[in-house]
């Protein structure tokens, strides 16, 4: 605990009651001085041999040593250790190993692709809200594959650019991984994840490296919004409708709201995500409130990413339209229908009779079609 400066008479107490465990770790040896100048020091020591031995091994070492495995391999003892240490020709300590739950994954470097002229559109309105003096909070209200991921990562780049840190709240911690894969590969060594997935060892390890400055980008559901980012510039909340960010128990809290007035404090922007905003959300942007940031258009396909996608393949696996850069898809159609009038007009079935023509135009055509209830269960009528 090299911060915490907690007298012997405390940790005692903490351990008697069971709050914390001690733990204790072999030490480590390693050289103190370059290796060349190791041999001609010790020449001026009595004997030479046995020290001698000691610098040799650790000479061949890539790293610290268990001092255990010293003893073994030299036969010397803590002694003629603690002479060396006298000279200044060797260090003895601890090494600390971070816990990291994203120690054993690998995050290729991803170039940014190009903008869209609307990413570009909502880009331009983000980077305003951010060079605002006070704090701002913008609604990005985009489609399901309309480039809102895009957009974070930019305010991201933006962020740490001004020496500043962020937190990216996701609703769930199944989402988490691909989310850190997207934001790891584009600023690698900087991001970390927190949420209740962790090891205690993982979160404390990862709590103190944000603390500490290590992780600018801290990822995680909603418990990640208390990280102790100390130079907040950036809070964002993707998919920010969903209820799961609502804490149902002591401390009651909305990680929405908490989100809001913590960039009220720190003076940072506060970015919402959402292809279905929550109905108080939209209503504060529409208000004026809020900033209103709109991607109404779903990106099919891109160049940059077909041109990587053809790397490796054959020209005839690989089909894109030759003059466009981007595609976008057309959004699926909804019908509204109004029961009351079928009802009116003689169907007294529970199925209007689009949904009846839809569903024989699917099945006619060797398709399969999903009902959704808007009740658990079954009903035998249905």
């Amino acid at each position: 605990m090299p911060e915490a400066r907690v007298s012997a008479a405390v940790l005692r107490t903490l351990v008697d009651k069971g709050w914390v465990r001690r733990v204790t770790e072999e030490p480590r040896i390693h050289l103190a001085v370059p290796r060349d100048k190791a041999m001609e020091r010790v020449a001026e020591m009595q004997g030479v041999a046995k020290y001698r031995a000691i610098l040799s091994v650790l000479q061949q070492a890539q790293e610290p040593l268990w001092l255990s495995w010293v003893y073994a391999e030299t036969g010397c003892d803590l002694d003629d250790i603690r002479a060396l240490e006298e000279q200044g020709l060797v260090q003895i300590g601890y090494k600390d190993v971070e816990r990291s739950p994203l120690a054993d994954r690998l995050f290729p470097p991803e170039p940014p692709p190009t903008l869209t002229p609307d990413q570009e559109r909502v880009w331009q309105g983000v980077s305003e809200a951010m060079r605002a003096d006070a704090s701002q909070v913008v609604l990005l209200h985009g489609v399901t594959g309309s480039g809102k991921t895009e957009i974070y990562l930019r305010a991201l780049e933006e962020t740490l650019r001004l020496g500043r840190q962020a937190i990216v709240l996701v609703p769930e911690i199944s989402l988490t991984p691909q989310t850190v894969q997207r934001f790891a590969s584009r600023f690698p060594g900087k991001v970390t994840v927190l949420h209740s997935g962790l090891s205690e060892g993982e979160r404390f390890d990862q709590w103190q490296g944000v603390r500490a400055g290590k992780y600018p980008v801290v990822v995680g559901a909603r418990s990640a919004l208390f990280a102790p980012v100390r130079r907040l510039g950036l809070i964002i909340l993707d998919e920010e409708h969903e209820p799961s960010y609502k804490n149902d128990h002591t401390p009651r809290y909305h990680a929405r709201d908490v989100a809001v007035q913590l960039g009220r404090l720190t003076g940072a922007t506060v970015i919402l995500g959402s292809a279905t905003p929550d109905v108080v959300t939209y209503t504060l942007a529409k208000q004026g409130r809020y900033r209103l940031l709109e991607l109404p258009q779903r990106i099919l396909w891109s160049r940059q990413r077909m041109e990587e996608a053809r790397k490796g393949l054959p020209a005839s696996r690989v089909q894109a339209p030759e003059a466009a850069s981007v595609i976008f898809s057309d959004l699926p159609r909804v019908e509204i229908v109004d029961l009351r009038r079928e009802l009116l007009e003689g169907n007294r079935s529970i199925f209007s009779r689009a949904l009846q023509a839809g569903l024989r135009e699917t099945l006619a055509a060797g398709h399969q079609a999903i009902l959704f209830l808007n009740r658990r269960g079954a009903a035998s009528f249905v």
